[in-house]
């Protein structure tokens, strides 16, 4: 028997954060770092346990996203030790709290030819590091 149980833990502990565990642990993880930058600034502390809104709905994760296990557990890690932003008083997320959800596959859909990283939302040339919302090709810095 506890051989089954030792082999159970280790195969859950392989599978990674599930999405479940993911949205269980974020709000408690941020509302507590939230209360730490809070305090720091010597501003009143948040109720963690308050029901803000009772009619809240959880967010539909549109169909062409997917978790991804490792940056959720990073984003987890990361609200631990995050900084806090002395304008706001609120945590600095980190990056892979960005990623969390990975969506559209990276693609650029729009035909255009798009090398800056910046939004290209037309099909003219971006080649410069702002937002291309025209049909023209965009060569300027």
């Amino acid at each position: 028997m506890n051989k089954f149980v030792i082999a159970s833990a280790l195969l859950l502990a392989a599978c990674g954060l599930t999405e479940d565990k993911y949205a269980e642990d974020f709000g408690p993880a941020l509302c507590a770092k939230t209360n730490e930058c809070l305090v720091a600034a010597e501003l009143d502390a948040i109720d963690c346990d308050a029901d803000v809104d009772g009619d809240a709905e959880e967010a539909e994760v549109p169909a062409d996203c997917e978790f991804n296990a490792d940056n959720a557990q990073a984003c987890l890690d990361g609200i631990e030790t995050a900084a806090c932003d002395e304008t706001t008083n609120f945590p600095v997320l980190p990056e892979a709290c960005l990623e969390v959800y990975v969506c559209g596959g990276g693609e650029d859909t729009d035909g255009g030819d798009d090398t800056d990283g910046g939004d290209d939302t037309d099909k003219g040339d971006d080649t410069d590091k702002g937002d291309d919302t025209d049909k023209g090709d965009d060569t300027d810095m």
